[in-house]
């Protein structure tokens, strides 16, 4: 099925919403390596709630992605395949992170390289 107003299947729209979702969460947790004594286990994944200024909300997805506002179950196919995208790479990219900070960076970057193929 073809979505009419994104020109984009849902198939596609999930994986580009996916792929956002990734991205971000791979950017978050690159932020917690310039954070100011706070420990790791106080941030928490990425998610829509708008708690933070420059956080998606469901309502900027539905704007990013051309999805028609009163298209609800549109709208709620892109936030969930942000979240899933969010939820695939959270946990690898603060560990990724951690190992950046521990000196380890062989294996931080052996990490960060497989998050990008996954991402591609």
């Amino acid at each position: 099925m073809e979505l009419v107003n994104t020109g984009m299947s849902d198939k596609e729209l999930f994986d580009k919403a996916r792929l956002a979702g990734r991205q971000f969460a791979i950017e978050r947790a690159e932020l917690l390596i310039f954070s100011s004594g706070d420990k790791v286990s106080d941030f928490d994944a990425p998610n829509l709630s708008g708690e933070w200024a420059d956080d998606p909300t469901p309502a900027s997805l539905v704007r990013d992605f051309g999805v028609d506002d009163g298209d609800f179950a549109t709208a709620e196919l892109v936030a969930d395949a942000w979240e899933t995208g969010v939820d695939d790479v959270w946990v690898r990219a603060v560990q990724a992170c951690i190992l950046r900070v521990q000196g380890r960076i062989a294996e931080a970057i052996e990490l960060e390289k497989a998050l990008d193929a996954e991402s591609v």
